[in-house]
């Protein structure tokens, strides 16, 4: 399995890791770039959500 994860803090935690870490043969982790919300798709979901919600002039 792959997991693509963003800079969260929780993904940096040290029980995070050791976790992973344990469990490397079942999954892949691939962490986006620090800011780079063009490859986080959730970027795109939350602004149209924001923009409906705020902008409905």
């Amino acid at each position: 399995m792959f997991l693509i994860q963003d800079n969260a803090s929780y993904h940096k935690h040290p029980d995070t890791y050791a976790w992973f870490s344990k469990h490397r043969k079942y999954i892949e982790v691939f962490n986006l770039p620090p800011y780079c919300p063009e490859l986080n798709g959730a970027e795109k979901i939350w602004w149209h959500a924001r923009s409906c919600a705020t902008h409905n002039r």
